[in-house]
């Protein structure tokens, strides 16, 4: 059983696995990793944080600090402090970073890449006299809004946005895999292809015994897929663990190799050959040829698995997504059969003319 290298092709939508993590907080209570959008020009230059709460129904975005005892919000004119409420965090082993724009933006607009609490509204902040203070951009009045000194002010322009950017990543691995005998299968092709061949002659006027090495170089393309609830970026290398599921015919079953561990990088194509010699051995008529050949059969196969993919990033961090499902599929050579052809010898294969035989015969 040959041990193949891996093609892992995970294609799915990126946000819709995880999305940023609001936590419920109380009481001036801050998570850790909070998201940090500005400081408080009053309290000592406290740092004010990302929070987001319910007001009659409406959900708004804005700034809580130790200082304070809930999270204050943009509302009607006013700046409203509601308990309980939500914090933003970002903790580093999340597979992406929240980073507050570079430069501003105006009327409502904001990156593809922003964040939202709801429908058409946005995360965003603004400078005040130096000191930024987190609040919402509403698309639908183009504006950005955010709560100050009792009051809710409001900017057409100038505000930052907060964005969701891909955390930089070290290299993926596979593991915990799990294969679904019940939906595997394998199919075999109908015609046989020669592996390798050799014609021997014996144009001596004696029966002969030949041993001829056939020579056999077994090909596998291997491929792990999943079409559900991540993305792989190529270029990254991959770690799989896993034993690699074959057919035993002799025994009816499917099996399993023992588990061993497999690297490659996402991307590139993988193809593994194992080459291998059989030693073929005949008796040879006087004045006769032999052509010996082996064939086999092109295999493909299907089994469903499922597994957990773990994302390794460079600061060190991880994430774990589990219970990740998709297919492994591979093409390799099985049937190894190996056929002797004999035939007379031709005057063309250097027949002699006239046989003579050893005098005691």
């Amino acid at each position: 059983m040959m041990m193949p290298l891996f093609l892992l092709t995970l294609i799915a939508t990126f946000t819709t696995v995880i999305g940023q993590d609001w936590i419920p907080a109380s009481n001036g209570d801050i998570p850790d990793y909070a998201v940090a959008g500005g400081t408080d020009d009053r309290y000592y230059g406290d740092t004010l944080y990302v929070c987001k709460g319910d007001i009659n129904g409406d959900e708004a975005s804005g700034k809580v600090g130790s200082h304070h005892k809930g999270c204050h919000l943009p509302y009607c004119g006013a700046e409203i402090e509601v308990d309980p409420y939500y914090v933003l965090t970002n903790p580093p082993w999340q597979e992406f970073t929240l980073d507050w724009t570079s430069g501003t933006y105006k009327k409502g607009s904001v990156p593809s890449n922003a964040v939202s609490f709801s429908q058409n509204h946005f995360v965003g902040r603004y400078n005040r006299n130096g000191h930024y203070i987190p609040g919402k951009v509403v698309q639908a009045t183009d504006r950005f809004y955010y709560p100050y000194d009792g009051s809710e002010h409001c900017e057409k322009k100038g505000y930052y946005v907060l964005v969701k950017n891909s955390r930089p990543i070290d290299h993926y691995e596979l593991f915990d895999v799990v294969y679904n005998f019940t939906g595997a299968y394998q199919t075999l092709s109908n015609d046989p292809i020669i592996m390798d061949s050799q014609n021997v002659v014996n144009n001596s006027p004696y029966i002969t015994s030949t041993s001829r090495s056939l020579t056999i170089t077994e090909t596998t393309t291997s491929e792990w897929s999943e079409t559900h609830r991540f993305e792989m970026y190529v270029g990254i290398k991959v770690t799989v663990r896993a034993g690699i599921p074959f057919f035993a015919s002799a025994r009816g079953r499917w099996e399993v190799t023992g588990t061993s561990t497999h690297e490659y990088t996402y991307g590139e194509t993988h193809t593994t050959t194992v080459t291998s010699t059989h030693e073929v051995t005949t008796l040879l008529p006087p004045q006769s040829k032999i052509h010996t050949y082996t064939t086999a059969r092109k295999a493909n196969i299907f089994v469903p698995f499922t597994a957990t993919v773990r994302i390794m990033f460079t600061n060190g961090y991880y994430q774990d997504m589990k219970n990740i499902s998709g297919e492994y599929t591979d093409v390799h050579q099985t049937s190894f059969v190996t056929y002797i052809d004999d035939e007379p010898l031709l005057e063309e294969d250097g027949q002699q003319g006239n046989v003579s035989y050893p005098c005691w015969l």
